[in-house]
């Protein structure tokens, strides 16, 4: 896995409560309550700008990405939602 990027935290973080994923598996949208249905760029942009609870990673490939959390949850992994 790659490197974490330290976002900024504000009190109006929003959570990520859905995703949308292509034929391959990959996550290619989220969905945000206040924001609606985001691109991955554009929900990086908000990760990065602190409004979406989420941490932005960075694959091997320099390809930025984004992660719930770290907990001890599985659940509330983005990989695993629907």
């Amino acid at each position: 896995s790659g490197k974490i990027i330290k976002t900024p935290v504000t009190p109006e973080k929003n959570k990520i409560t859905s995703v949308r994923k292509n034929a391959k598996g990959t996550i290619v949208g989220y969905y945000v309550k206040k924001f609606g249905w985001l691109t991955k760029a554009q929900a990086i942009a908000f990760t990065e700008k602190g409004k979406i609870d989420a941490v932005v990673a960075v694959s091997r490939s320099g390809s930025p990405y984004l992660r719930s959390r770290p907990d001890k949850k599985f659940d509330n992994n983005l990989n695993s939602m629907v």
